[in-house]
């Protein structure tokens, strides 16, 4: 379980992950879901099978927006302005882009042409190259 909001749920073959206001990613067995059974009530446990924990600059990320950018990495948008680059199993992450005033309401990836847009709650939608960080 999290702690808090959770944000973010994503299907990747037979995983379901879950993100949030916690900083943690949690992979979950989709079949195991869909397959439990409740006892007397609708409640039932179900082990995660990977968790992992984000954090920018020593301050947990709240997770609110993930897409997914590799087999294994997704690009992660946290409430703090950041846009985050992290890799499954790995500490390391990648600050790709650092703006908005506030929190980021959506993102949005053309992988053709290495282009993301963001907008925030000021109202500001912001379009740049992540390679560039133009």
């Amino acid at each position: 379980m999290h702690n808090g909001c959770i944000n973010v749920v994503l299907l990747r073959e037979n995983q379901i992950l879950t993100a949030g206001a916690d900083g943690y990613i949690r992979w979950w067995n989709a079949e195991a879901i869909n397959n439990a059974e409740p006892d007397d009530t609708i409640e039932f446990y179900i082990t995660m099978e990977n968790e992992q924990f984000i954090q920018a600059e020593n301050v947990p990320c709240v997770i609110n927006y993930m897409i997914t950018y590799e087999e294994k990495s997704w690009i992660v948008q946290d409430t703090n302005g950041l846009i985050i680059k992290i890799t499954e199993n790995s500490p390391d992450i990648t600050i790709i882009h650092r703006f908005h005033g506030g929190k980021i309401n959506g993102l949005a990836i053309n992988y053709r042409n290495n282009m993301i847009a963001s907008c925030g709650d000021e109202g500001i939608v912001r379009l740049w190259n992540p390679i560039t960080k133009s």
